[in-house]
């Protein structure tokens, strides 16, 4: 495996678990407003980028620093990636609405929130989210589950965040005329 793979990987691999701590920060969210069932869903959507940044992180501790094209297949990578990761919340809190085991509680199913049974729906509302789009699959974002509407705004709010900081790195260059 050359270097540059290696270093690649292991940046993507601390993305993962910086999002794996976004996600087990939201746990709260269900907590506060007796949304219990959604809980699983956060810990599960939070174990899977947690294990493969673990995995990634710790296989290739020991590559160079990225370099210019390293940041670029890193922000490209990480941005899709995330999204995909992000878009677990909403599939998997849809399909716990869906299938509802008496023992989580009664939430309602919405034509909403059936929408992101859909895992394409689900990830254009993630990439949507992490892009600073903002755009949406839902047609009533009110009906939505409070940790859903937390996830949603926390996600568009890392993407605008996101979208300063890469352009900020772009422009703070020096000769690019910033």
């Amino acid at each position: 495996m050359n270097e540059a793979t290696k270093t690649i990987g292991r940046d993507l691999g601390r993305i993962f678990q910086a999002l794996a701590g976004l996600l087990f920060v939201s746990v709260l969210i269900p907590l506060i407003w007796g949304e219990y069932y959604a809980i699983p869903a956060l810990v599960v959507s939070g174990l899977l980028p947690l294990g493969i940044g673990y995995l990634l992180t710790s296989r290739f501790r020991e590559a160079t620093k990225p370099g210019k094209l390293h940041g670029m297949i890193i922000a490209a990578l990480g941005w899709f990636c995330v999204a995909i990761f992000g878009s677990l919340p909403f599939f998997l809190i849809a399909w716990t609405v869906e299938l509802a085991p008496p023992i989580l509680g009664e939430p309602s199913q919405t034509e909403t929130l059936a929408a992101f049974t859909e895992p394409l729906n689900a990830l254009f509302e993630s990439m949507s989210g992490f892009t600073g789009t903002g755009l949406t699959m839902t047609d009533n974002e009110e009906v939505l589950p409070r940790t859903l509407q937390w996830w949603r705004s926390f996600i568009e709010w890392i993407g605008g965040v996101g979208v300063i900081v890469l352009t900020t790195a772009i422009l703070a260059r020096p000769g690019s005329g910033s």
